[in-house]
């Protein structure tokens, strides 16, 4: 048996950015109340250098990576993957929405 992804019922109303690049230890995350702030339901969080932390992230979360278009360096790729059920929906409703195609390998 399976567990379906939670339904997402409403837009968020706040963004969060959290940029862990000069965080030196995971406690270091309390004192930005990151485990507090990162669940809240009616926000989205953005979170960079999350690898640092990697641990430390959320079960359900969507990953962004910018890559140089190595055909035109001036160019930037943006590469989405969801990690969790919630946002592979998420991640496929906006693979549609936009006319793309979902990758479903995950990961």
């Amino acid at each position: 048996m399976s567990a379906s992804p939670s339904p997402v019922t409403h837009s968020p109303s706040l963004l969060r950015h959290f940029d862990l690049y000069r965080l030196e230890q995971p406690e270091q995350l309390d004192d930005l109340d990151y485990f507090a702030l990162i669940e809240e339901p009616d926000a989205v969080s953005l979170v960079e250098w999350g690898s640092k932390f990697a641990s430390q992230l959320p079960l359900d979360y969507i990953q962004v990576h910018l890559l140089v278009d190595e055909a035109n360096p001036d160019k930037r790729l943006l590469e989405l993957s969801a990690k969790g059920p919630r946002c592979e929906e998420l991640l496929k409703r906006f693979a549609l929405a936009e006319g793309l195609q979902a990758n479903e390998q995950g990961g």
